[in-house]
């Protein structure tokens, strides 16, 4: 009885490995939200298996000025820029995450969403959409 409670408490590094696979969850989607500047909010499910590189393509696609500035993302705090070759699991964006997207030149005016998106999520909401406002402050 003793040489069986000594071996379950002595354990190799791939049997401890297998034994918290056994024991995590295992999570078949990931629901990223994306926000830029303006405080207006990207949302989109991926697989954990994607990489931060496939986000920030369909983050691409969705803004108007993609190609004459490029975008990065990043987690705070601290500020810690996504690794693109990362998996989302690798880097903790799993069940859900909020990461924001900056610029790496000066960030572009105005509206960041294309025009036709804009559109389709009046359409779907039956609402405007429109640019957050916040009340100035004096400091």
């Amino acid at each position: 009885q003793e040489s069986q409670r000594r071996s379950q408490q002595f354990s190799t590094k791939a049997m401890r490995e297998l034994q918290k696979l056994k024991n995590s969850k295992v999570f078949t989607r990931s629901l990223i939200r994306i926000q830029f500047p303006d405080r207006t909010i990207l949302e989109m499910c991926f697989s954990p298996a994607e990489v931060v590189g496939d986000v920030l393509a369909e983050v691409n696609s969705c803004l108007k000025s993609a190609r004459a500035t490029p975008v990065y993302l990043y987690q705070t705090p601290p500020l810690r820029r996504l690794d693109l070759t990362a998996t989302l699991d690798k880097c903790g964006l799993k069940p859900a995450a909020l990461i924001y997207a900056g610029w790496e030149k000066q960030a572009p005016t105005g509206e960041y969403l294309r025009d036709d998106l804009v559109e389709k999520l009046n359409r779907q909401k039956g609402q405007v959409v429109e640019k957050a406002s916040f009340p100035k402050t004096s400091v």
